[in-house]
């Protein structure tokens, strides 16, 4: 097999990271959409943590939510969160004093919701 060029070897990494961006964020609005629609909360942040990983904290008027996001393309089922993960996540909602949540979304080819989210109270 031959090896690309090196601006063809660029060029297919951008592209990977593009689509690996989209899924991010089509995976964070499709958690984004639920919780404005479906649970009334208005006041939503999306917090990098570093590339790939992002907290989305979720403001109400009874209390706060820290969710940490898994999420896979069909028919890949998304991953969970790692001890280490769970630790971090409560660490961080601890300081925020939210409850800490895992949630796992499942989106198809188009990137849009398969299935339904999966949620997981971290306590």
């Amino acid at each position: 097999m031959d090896m690309p060029s090196p601006e063809k070897a660029d060029l297919l990494w951008e592209n990977a990271m593009a689509t690996e961006s989209a899924i991010k964020s089509a995976a964070e609005n499709v958690l984004i959409a639920y919780l404005r629609e479906s649970k009334g909360y208005k006041n939503i942040v999306v917090d990098a943590l570093h590339p790939g990983i992002a907290d989305i904290y979720a403001i109400g008027s009874r209390n706060g939510l820290l969710i940490q996001i898994k999420y896979a393309i069909t028919p890949i089922e998304p991953g969970c969160l790692s001890e280490k993960e769970i630790t971090s996540i409560k660490a961080r909602a601890a300081e925020k004093k939210a409850q800490p949540w895992e949630a796992r979304i499942m989106l198809d080819e188009s990137l849009q919701l398969k299935g339904s989210i999966e949620f997981r109270l971290l306590s």
